[in-house]
C-alpha cells in the first residue's frame, strides 16, 4: 500500500491564485447571464454577490438570509434607536428574511427584536410553510396569531413536511386546496398522501395520479388506486414508458390489463425506443399488443440507442422508414450508420446521408459512404462551406470534385454570408466554376463587418495555393 498518496482538497485547488480568479470570473459571467434572463426582482437572492458588497447592506444580508451574528458583526450592530421611518423600511427585507430557507429561528428572533418592530406580510406564513423549519412556523403563528395560513399546508404537503402539515391541520382553521393532495403525491410523500385522505375533505384531481405515475412513486400509486376514485388521465402507460418507470409499467399493466380503454397505445414502445428505456421496450414487446410504428426504430437511431434498435429490428415486425439512416447521422453514431448498412436498411438515403455529414463535418461518416461508392450532392460542398468546415471543403474538392461540377455560387456565396475567409478563399482559387453572386457582393459592401472578405474579393488572383 502506498502511504504516500496526497489527496488533493478543495483549499489546495483554491490557493492557487489563477484558479481562484477563474472560479470567480465565472460565477461573476454566470450572474450576469441570470441577471439578464430574470424577469423578476424577486429572484435577486439567486444572484452571486460578493462579500464585500454584501458586508454594506442590510436589506441584502436579509435577501441572501444570513445568519443574524454575521450580520451583527458586518454591521457593528446594535446601532439604535430607529424612529417609525427606519422601522417600516426594513419590513420587505424582514419580511424575506424570515421566510428565507437558509434563516434559522433563533436569527429570526435577534433580527425582530433589533429592529423592534415586526409586520408580517399576508403570504408570510404561506411562504414559511414553502422554505422554513416547523419551528420557524409555529413560533410566528403563535406570536402573530393574525397571520393567516391559507396556503401554507398546501406548500407544507407539495414539499412533503409531514410533521408541519399535521400541526396545521390541528392547529389551524384555514382550508387547504385540492392542490395539497396532488402535489404531496407528485413529490411521492406517502406519508402526507395517506394523512391527508383519511383527515381531509379536500380531495384532489387527476393530477395526483398522473404526477405519481410520471415520476415513478408506486407506493402513491397503489395508495390513489385503492382509496381514491378520481382516476388518471388517457394513456397513463405511455406516461411512465416515457420516463423510463418500469415497475410502474409492470403495474398498471397488471394490475388494469386490458380492462380499461385508452390505458396504452404504440407510443409508449416508440418513446421508450427514442428515449432508449430498453426494459421497457422488452416488456412492452412481450405483454402489451399496441405494438410500435416506424417512429420507434427512427427514435432509437436518432438518440444514438444501438442496443433498442437491434432488438427491435430482431423482434418486431415493423420496419423503420427509409430517412433512417439520416437519424444515425445526425445522432454522429457510425456504428449504427454501419448496422443500417449491414441490414440494408436505408439505402435510398445514402445520398442525403452523406449530404448531412459532410455538413456537420462528420468525417467518418462521410469516408465511410464514400467506401461504399456513395456519391454526395452539391448540397455536401454547400453545407460544409456555409458551417466553415474547410477540412470537409478541401476533401470534397479532391475525393468527390467531379460530382460538384454544378457548385457555382451557392458555396461561396453560403461561406462569404457567414464569415468563413479561409474557405473562400479555397473555392475562389481552387474551383475554377466557384463564384461570387452579385447579391453576395453587394451584401458584403454594403456590411462593415466582411471587410476581410471584402478586401480578398477585391485583390482575388486565380493563382492555385
Amino acid at each position: 500500500m502506498n502511504n504516500n498518496i496526497y489527496i488533493i482538497t478543495f483549499i489546495d485547488v483554491f490557493r492557487n491564485v489563477m484558479t481562484r480568479n477563474e472560479i470567480f470570473q465565472a460565477l461573476a459571467r454566470l450572474d450576469r447571464f441570470k441577471r439578464s434572463s430574470s424577469s423578476s426582482i424577486n429572484d435577486i437572492g439567486e444572484f452571486y454577490i460578493k462579500g464585500k458588497e454584501l458586508r454594506k447592506s442590510l436589506e441584502k444580508m436579509f435577501v441572501y438570509g444570513m445568519d443574524w451574528k454575521f450580520i451583527s458583526l458586518s454591521l457593528h450592530l446594535p446601532v439604535k434607536p430607529f424612529d417609525d421611518v427606519v422601522v417600516n423600511s426594513l419590513q420587505s427585507g424582514l419580511n424575506k428574511y424570515v421566510a428565507h430557507s437558509n434563516v434559522t429561528l433563533d436569527s429570526i428572533k435577534k433580527a425582530i427584536e433589533w429592529v423592534g418592530s415586526f409586520q408580517p406580510e399576508t403570504d408570510l406564513l404561506s411562504r414559511v410553510a414553502s422554505h422554513s423549519e416547523l419551528d420557524t412556523l409555529i413560533h410566528l403563528s403563535t406570536q402573530y396569531p393574525q397571520c393567516d395560513t391559507r396556503g401554507a399546508l398546501d406548500n407544507a404537503a407539495n414539499r412533503g413536511k409531514i410533521d408541519m402539515v399535521k400541526w396545521l391541520h390541528f392547529n389551524r382553521s384555514e382550508p387547504c386546496s385540492t392542490f395539497a393532495l396532488d402535489g404531496a403525491s407528485s413529490v411521492g410523500s406517502i406519508k402526507v398522501v395517506e394523512f391527508l385522505h383519511f383527515n381531509r375533505s379536500e380531495g384532489c384531481t387527476i393530477n395526483a395520479l398522473n404526477s405519481a405515475i410520471q415520476n415513478g412513486h408506486l407506493d402513491v400509486i397503489r395508495f390513489l388506486m385503492d382509496n381514491r376514485s378520481e382516476g388518471f388521465s388517457s394513456h397513463p402507460i405511455d406516461e411512465a414508458s416515457k420516463r423510463g418507470r418500469l415497475e410502474v409499467v409492470k403495474y398498471l399493466d397488471t394490475r388494469l390489463g386490458s380492462t380499461i380503454p385508452r390505458i396504452c397505445s404504440m407510443a409508449a414502445m416508440n418513446i421508450s425506443a427514442k428515449n432508449g428505456h430498453l426494459p421497457i421496450v422488452e416488456y412492452l414487446h412481450l405483454n402489451r399488443t399496441e405494438g410500435c410504428n416506424f417512429l420507434a426504430f427512427n427514435g432509437a437511431a436518432l438518440n444514438g440507442h444501438l442496443n433498442v434498435l437491434e432488438y427491435l429490428v430482431n423482434n418486431r415486425k415493423e420496419r423503420p422508414s427509409a430517412n433512417v439512416m439520416i437519424n444515425a447521422v445526425l445522432a454522429n453514431r457510425l456504428d449504427i450508420v454501419k448496422y443500417l448498412d449491414g441490414i440494408k436498411v436505408g439505402t435510398d438515403y445514402y445520398k442525403k446521408s452523406m449530404d448531412e455529414a459532410c455538413t456537420r463535418n462528420y468525417m467518418e461518416i462521410v469516408e465511410f459512404f464514400h467506401g461504399t461508392g456513395t456519391k454526395c450532392s452539391k448540397n455536401a460542398m454547400v453545407g460544409a462551406s456555409r458551417n466553415g468546415h474547410l477540412g470537409m471543403v478541401m476533401w470534397l474538392h479532391y475525393n468527390h470534385g467531379d460530382d460538384l461540377l454544378d457548385v457555382k455560387s451557392d458555396a461561396v456565396d453560403q461561406a462569404a454570408e457567414s464569415n468563413h475567409l479561409e474557405v473562400v478563399r479555397f473555392l475562389l482559387i481552387n474551383r475554377p466554376s466557384s463564384t461570387v453572386s452579385d447579391s453576395t457582393r453587394r451584401l458584403i459592401q454594403r456590411s462593415g463587418y466582411y471587410t476581410h472578405i471584402a478586401d480578398f474579393l477585391n485583390n482575388h488572383t486565380t493563382t492555385a495555393i
